[in-house]
């Protein structure tokens, strides 16, 4: 599971690495990867980079995206069935009560 982006874990299924790598990560983050060198180097640079990022991703065993946004787009064919798209799944808000009497008793709620 690579959920940081890793380098070598992004390259892994090119490189042979005999495991499978699943790629997660936010669909924001991989757009702000794709997009890293625009308007800071020439154009084909940037565009190459972006070949080549996709390259590796569509390689990965599988590839889960999360998004903060509630309607996220849908999946891309790519290979197979694409990628898994799934919403950030934030905690309910809300307070927790407490378990201990003697943590009630010391917040005064008892």
């Amino acid at each position: 599971m690579n959920d940081s982006l890793h380098p070598a874990l992004l390259l892994a299924p090119v490189l042979g690495f005999p495991f499978p790598v699943v790629q997660l990560y936010g669909e924001n983050l991989w757009r702000a990867m794709e997009d890293n060198f625009d308007h800071r180097a020439p154009a084909w640079v940037g565009e190459r980079y972006r070949q080549s990022l996709r390259w590796v991703r569509d390689r990965a065993f599988a590839r889960i995206v999360h998004t903060l946004g509630e309607d996220p787009p849908p999946a891309r064919e790519v290979h197979g069935a694409g990628p898994l798209r799934r919403p950030a799944a934030p905690g309910a808000p809300g307070r927790s009560t407490p378990t201990y009497p003697e943590r009630a008793a010391w917040h005064g709620d008892c």
